[in-house]
């Protein structure tokens, strides 16, 4: 497939691709000629061709010499395609009846085409091809330079248009002069476009000069920028360090004061509760006490009748042998009255010896309970 990167610079397209095109186009210029109009039927008797631009639009056709004209014209472009029937496409250059055989020089060094001869003269007329580059027919090989192609080309346009008479040697040698000068003409004007395109290509030269004197203070700053860049990156790096730092450091502090104040909380409700505890202890205690210091009394008061009933029986031993009978009795009265005394004190003594270790076992667990509140303090 040929290069067609310049096709849609150089050469002129339709422009629309939703309309029936008008087989009589209008003459008002090259802008006009082969566009599609709107609301025009055109009525066919055969198969319509469609032809698909570079940009994906379709025109239709109602047959081959508009397509042949459209091509003449430079409508038709290298990369353009033909259907018969809107589905199976084909290069448009493939057909023969277009004639677009010809492919051209480009002033930028590369070939354009295969294009129609009539495209051929727009890319000229657009001064877009090298005169001095060759000029290739794709089906007959032919290869010529551009200028000799365009001075054989109006000979033989002014050839055709001899009259088969004899002409007048004055005539012809006039005719002859005006083709030479028409040529030169052509010929001058390509010669100042190449002198144009010499300039321009020095002035750029001096262009690129000028700028290559200034390429090393540009290379100079440009690593400037780039370390003044790099510099601003590890800053902005390190500034995000930092940042991530503080809120880390925040929300630890945040943390810590959530603790502290649940540690305060969980310290005030410990007091309080050691503080309930101490005073329940106090009261039970004292309870205790009393009730020991009252058993104690009982105790003590026990003791000192049944001491008061022995002191009682042995002077009733000294006096047994006058009454022994009455004696016997009596002493196993009194030793009956000896024996609940002491069961009774011992009941007592049981239930001081059993105030005593709870109150033991009190004062080991208050003293465990100030010790850990000491500790949770």
């Amino acid at each position: 497939m040929p290069d067609n990167k310049h096709a849609k610079a150089a050469l002129p397209q339709p422009k629309s691709s939703a309309a029936s095109l008008d087989p009589n186009p209008s003459p008002s210029g090259r802008g006009d000629r082969g566009q599609p109009r709107k609301n025009v039927v055109v009525h066919r008797k055969g198969p319509e061709w469609v032809l698909r631009i570079d940009d994906g639009s379709t025109f239709e056709a109602p047959d081959i010499d508009i397509l042949r004209r459209w091509a003449a014209e430079g409508r038709i472009s290298p990369a353009s395609e033909i259907s018969r029937n809107g589905a199976d496409w084909q290069p448009a250059f493939e057909i023969p009846d277009l004639d677009m055989v010809w492919q051209v020089p480009l002033r930028d060094g590369e070939r354009f085409g295969p294009l129609h001869i009539g495209a051929v003269f727009d890319l000229m007329a657009d001064g877009l091809i090298a005169p001095d580059g060759p000029l290739d027919n794709i089906r007959t090989g032919q290869s010529v330079p551009f200028r000799q192609w365009l001075a054989d080309f109006v000979q033989s346009g002014m050839d055709k248009q001899r009259p088969t008479a004899p002409a007048d040697p004055d005539e012809l040698k006039r005719l002859r002069q005006e083709l030479r000068r028409k040529t030169d003409t052509l010929l001058q004007t390509q010669g100042e476009y190449d002198a144009l395109e010499k300039r321009l290509n020095t002035v750029k030269t001096q262009a690129d000069a000028s700028l290559s004197t200034h390429k090393d203070s540009q290379t100079k700053l440009l690593h400037r920028i780039e370390q003044l860049d790099a510099q601003i990156k590890k800053d902005r790096d390190r500034q995000q360090t930092y940042r991530s730092e503080r809120d880390r450091l925040q929300a630890r502090v945040a943390a810590l004061e959530t603790e502290r104040q649940s540690a305060a909380e969980q310290t005030q409700t410990v007091r309080d509760a050691a503080s309930v505890a101490e005073r329940k202890w106090a009261s039970e205690r004292t309870a205790f006490e009393e009730s020991i210091s009252q058993l104690d009394q009982q105790v003590t008061a026990l003791t000192g009748e049944r001491d008061t009933l022995r002191e009682t029986l042995s002077g009733r031993d000294h006096d047994y042998a006058a009454s022994e009978q009455r004696w016997l009795s009596e002493r196993t009265a009194f030793e009956e009255s000896i024996s609940q005394l002491d069961q009774q004190g011992a009941a007592l003594t049981g239930e001081r010896d059993t105030l005593r270790e709870t109150l033991s076992g009190r004062d080991h667990d208050y003293a465990a309970s100030e010790q850990r509140w000491l500790s949770e303090r």
